[in-house]
């Protein structure tokens, strides 16, 4: 379910690192011993946030009241999840390389395991539009070493971003000219769709090059919610690649790179950055009246709220 958040809460922070920030927001590390979290989402009827940790095959759930717990473990090497509308949420699995929902009974169903017959690559990071539209990204992360989920030859010829229609299920490739798809949303209006390319970042076994692609790119949608044309570079982040994204009800685009969340405004255009110890890997808006952000690092969650 798409949100438009209102981050004025969040905007007063840029400038500062998220270890430092006293006002005007409320910052507490609900996990510090993460190999590499990932994915929050808020759930909102169950008044809980949960979030995977990749390598250790495990997703975490965090509330004030019970503190932080296991969630679901093993999680199949779970990457991105998203909140739908009905109280379930839709959850990118690298090791069994499909895109699940997770009911409110809690029963899993799969949405998307294979395109053209051939397994998908890795599902890494998914959002669902306000029909109930389903957007996923398909890099080769959780194929290409053991440490993410399982070392295999992909199937696909291209890492795609494919969308999942809601009433037949029908799976269409929208996006295959990105090297590496991660991170994607919304604009507030639905108009226009957000994917980062996190490209330059290929793997433990090539590693990270900083002139390989690490842009965020903006793509128009047409009425009927397809890809319309050929998409714009957005902006290049400072520091490492683009992972998770955000868009608030301003338009301001909030992008985890090596730098921490970096902002940018409706034209791309860099507002600033909260610096954070470790690399941002995700983010999500939620909580209580939605005046929290909780932010996942390579080693911790950051909870952070308004005063």
């Amino acid at each position: 379910m798409i949100t438009a958040i209102d981050s004025s809460f969040l905007k007063e922070c840029i400038g500062q690192s998220v270890e430092d920030i006293s006002w005007p927001c409320t910052v507490v590390e609900i996990a510090n011993d993460l190999k590499c979290g990932e994915g929050p989402a808020w759930l909102n009827d169950h008044g809980l946030w949960i979030f995977s940790d990749i390598p250790a095959n495990r997703m975490l759930a965090y509330d004030a009241r019970n503190g932080l717990r296991s969630f679901r473990e093993p999680s199949e090497f779970s990457n991105g999840n998203f909140a739908r509308k009905d109280g379930g949420f839709l959850t990118c699995e690298h090791l069994t390389r499909r895109l699940t929902r997770t009911l409110r009974t809690g029963s899993i169903e799969v949405v998307c395991d294979q395109y053209e017959s051939k397994r998908l690559n890795s599902p890494n990071d998914v959002i669902e539009d306000s029909l109930g539209n389903v957007w996923f990204t398909d890099p080769t992360y959780g194929i290409i070493s053991d440490e993410e989920g399982k070392k295999a030859d992909p199937e696909q010829a291209r890492n795609r971003v494919y969308s999942v229609d809601r009433w037949t299920g029908d799976v269409t490739a929208q996006i295959d000219a990105l090297s590496m798809p991660n991170g994607l949303c919304l604009s507030p209006d639905e108009r226009h769709l957000f994917v980062g390319d996190s490209g330059a970042e290929q793997g433990p076994e090539l590693g990270y090059d900083p002139d390989g692609p690490r842009s965020v790119y903006k793509y128009a949608l047409t009425q009927s919610g397809d890809i319309k044309g050929q998409g714009r570079e957005f902006c290049r982040v400072a520091e490492g690649v683009p992972d998770g994204v955000r868009c608030d009800q301003e338009g301001n685009l909030w992008v985890a790179t090596g730098a921490g969340i970096e902002c940018f405004d409706g034209n791309g255009n860099s507002i600033g950055v909260i610096a954070t110890p470790d690399t941002a890997t995700n983010l999500c808006f939620g909580g209580e009246n939605n005046q929290s952000l909780l932010l996942t690092t390579t080693k911790s969650a950051y909870l952070i709220g308004s005063q």
